[in-house]
C-alpha cells in the first residue's frame, strides 16, 4: 500500500488489531482518488483476503487489511507519503 502526498511529507499511522483485521489510521490525511471515495482490493496477495482504504472522518484515512487465516502484519517503509510492506502471518500447522 502506497499513499502519496502532494508536498512529499511523511505520513504516520497508528495500528490496532481486531481478529484477523489489521486497522491502520492515518491522521491529517484526505483521500483524493481518481475514481470514487474508497479503494478496495480482493485477495491482493497470498494470505490476505482484502485491503480497503477509506476516509474515516474529515481528517483521517483508515486502512483495513484482512488476513485469510491470521492477523496480517504491516511494516512502514521509510520514504515520502506512507509505504506499507504487508505480509500474511503464517500460523503453525495443526497435527
Amino acid at each position: 500500500v502506497v499513499l502519496i502526498t502532494e508536498s512529499g511529507q511523511t505520513l504516520r499511522a497508528t495500528q490496532q488489531a481486531e481478529g484477523n483485521s489489521l486497522i491502520l489510521t492515518v491522521p491529517n490525511a484526505v483521500l483524493a482518488l481518481s475514481d470514487g471515495q474508497a479503494f478496495e482490493a480482493e485477495k491482493p496477495v497470498e494470505g490476505i483476503d482484502r485491503i480497503s482504504v477509506t476516509q474515516a472522518d474529515a481528517t483521517s484515512i483508515r486502512i483495513n487489511i484482512v488476513g485469510l487465516d491470521n492477523l496480517p502484519t504491516a511494516a512502514i517503509v521509510p520514504g515520502q507519503g506512507l509505504v506499507l510492506a504487508i505480509a500474511a502471518e503464517i500460523g503453525e500447522e495443526e497435527e
